[in-house]
């Protein structure tokens, strides 16, 4: 029979990776409703290029790393995502008020909530501090916080929740299955000794081969690829057309 020493412990390994399952469950919904107000709160999405290039060898990096690292990239985003709308000067846009205080609240739920999952004493990557903070200077610092600097961040801002939502995909379904799995596991401390010999002896016969990963990680580095190639086309077909505008301009003057 086991002790309450046992019993509280399993209680509690099965709850953290519960707790934190909950929340990998829910960050679909919740990044969903960040999406929605991202592009309800304002005009049709800007098609205006961010003068910092959109770091996508940075998301391909972290989308072949382990769950820990990744869990803590998409904490780290959000928050830097969270910075970005607490910028002094919002006072050029004309948003709709309720969605983007619905949009901060969401967000900032999701790094508490993602602070139960991962160690808060893990270091940014510095690569991904440094974007923002690049973003941040190029655009509203620049403007002094300009409608059209302000929707540069939107547009950009849906960018970030896609591909985070790509990575949390293949994490979630991994998650799930391990929790099952542990599941299983902790009911076996309460079954009668035979049962537990049984199941033991099964569990040392032959296993078959394991599952194979979710495709949603290679899928979203496709994904990630075209986008990478999407955006060079974009830049390049904007800095044709304002060298042509230049051109233009000169002979005019002529």
């Amino acid at each position: 029979m086991p002790s309450l020493t046992s019993l509280f412990l399993v209680l509690c390994s099965v709850l953290t990776p519960n707790l934190c399952c909950d929340w990998v469950r829910r960050f679909g919904h919740l990044n969903g409703k960040s999406l929605d107000c991202i592009e309800h709160m304002g005009g049709p999405l800007t098609e205006e290029a961010s003068p910092v290039l959109f770091p996508n060898s940075l998301y391909e990096h972290i989308l072949k790393a382990e769950v820990a690292p990744q869990l803590v990239f998409i904490r780290d985003s959000l928050k830097l995502i969270s910075d970005l709308y607490r910028h002094d000067n919002l006072t050029s846009v004309t948003w709709d008020v309720k969605k983007l205080v619905e949009f901060q609240t969401i967000i900032h739920r999701q790094v508490e909530e993602l602070n139960t999952c991962v160690s808060t004493s893990r270091r940014m990557n510095r690569r991904l501090r440094h974007y923002y903070s690049r973003l941040t200077r190029c655009t509203l610092d620049r403007t002094g916080g300009s409608a059209a600097s302000w929707e540069i961040i939107r547009s950009v801002t849906k960018q970030h929740l896609h591909l985070l939502d790509v990575m949390m995909n293949p994490i979630a379904a991994n998650r799930r299955h391990k929790f099952q799995f542990l599941s299983v596991q902790d009911e076996d401390l309460f079954k009668p000794q035979g049962d537990r010999d049984a199941h033991q002896n099964h569990n040392n016969q032959p296993r078959s081969r394991p599952t194979p990963a979710p495709p949603e990680a290679s899928r979203g580095l496709q994904d990630l690829r075209k986008q990478t190639r999407d955006d060079a086309r974009f830049q390049n077909q904007n800095k044709f057309q304002g060298h042509r505008k230049s051109q233009n301009q000169d002979v005019s003057a002529e």
